[in-house]
């Protein structure tokens, strides 16, 4: 929950809009928590990309796989507990992941 708590942190200290986070891991052992964020550009998602990247490796988490860094409007970010998406509106609409994911619980981490 504590990385959970510092992504969440992160994207929004970068002006990463409509974040939501669900706990996965009664449905999947991908992780434990699901974050989807999105991202108003190409620009803004490759810097809140970097951003997310260089301040978790700060706290000493490395994720263990990323995919999608400079030639798509959707990267992925896999820390071992929680999966984050990063994406554009446009790519946000038409995967729907909330679809997908929207039964299990939503995590309140702004509290």
């Amino acid at each position: 929950m504590e990385n959970l708590k510092e992504i969440v942190k992160i994207l929004d200290d970068k002006k990463g809009e409509n974040i939501v986070a669900f706990n996965i891991s009664p449905v999947s052992s991908l992780a434990d928590y699901m974050v989807i964020c999105t991202c108003n550009s190409e620009v803004h998602l490759n810097a809140v990309t970097d951003a997310l990247l260089f301040e978790m490796k700060q706290k000493g988490v490395i994720p263990t796989g990323v995919d999608g860094i400079g030639k798509s409007k959707w990267v992925c970010v896999d820390f071992g507990d929680v999966i984050v998406h990063l994406m554009t509106e446009d790519s946000r609409s038409f995967y729907d992941l909330e679809s997908i994911w929207g039964d299990c619980d939503r995590v309140n981490v702004f509290v």
